[in-house]
């Protein structure tokens, strides 16, 4: 009877160590963002870019002209806006004033990952980091932008709503 019993005993020592956690599994966080919360469309409201905001009023006319359209003529992607598909975002801007491009619109479509809280835009050619990750309410985004051209505004962060 014994021998039944350190045998058993044996057995569920084995079962128990075999099912217990380690630090390597992976832990679902339920309040990260998700693909489908950045579904749909994103429309610029303000660049902080080197201390400086800029942005528009809810009218869609800018509150600081001159420094947008100064912004503008050197850095590419000063007013951007996103358009997010489970696979696919489309980027679009408008140029202003004498931006060597010229002024108008422009926009166009790549495949992104999200990893984390970063955005990885056409093979992390672009790459946003979600800023308000903690507390996103579905109704207003905070994208930093940590990797890009060195005519973009690297390290600007853009509210979007």
């Amino acid at each position: 009877m014994k021998k039944v019993a350190y045998f058993l005993t044996l057995i569920f020592a084995v079962a128990l160590l075999s099912t217990s956690c380690c630090k390597d599994d992976p832990i679902p966080d339920p309040d990260g963002i998700t693909v489908s919360d950045l579904d749909g469309v994103w429309t610029f409201q303000s660049l902080n870019f080197v201390d400086v905001l800029h942005n528009t009023t809810v009218d869609g006319e800018y509150n600081t002209p001159t420094e947008l359209s100064a912004l503008n003529k050197f850095y590419d992607f000063v007013q951007l806006n996103f358009n997010f598909t489970s696979t696919s975002v489309t980027l679009s801007s408008t140029y202003l004033d004498e931006y060597v491009n010229g002024t108008g619109n422009w926009s166009n479509s790549y495949p992104y990952v999200l990893d984390g809280t970063l955005i990885k835009i056409d093979g992390n050619y672009l790459q946003f980091e979600i800023m308000n990750a903690d507390t996103f309410d579905g109704n207003q985004l905070l994208l930093k932008l940590n990797v890009g051209n060195t005519d973009m505004p690297i390290g600007g962060i853009y509210t979007l709503q």
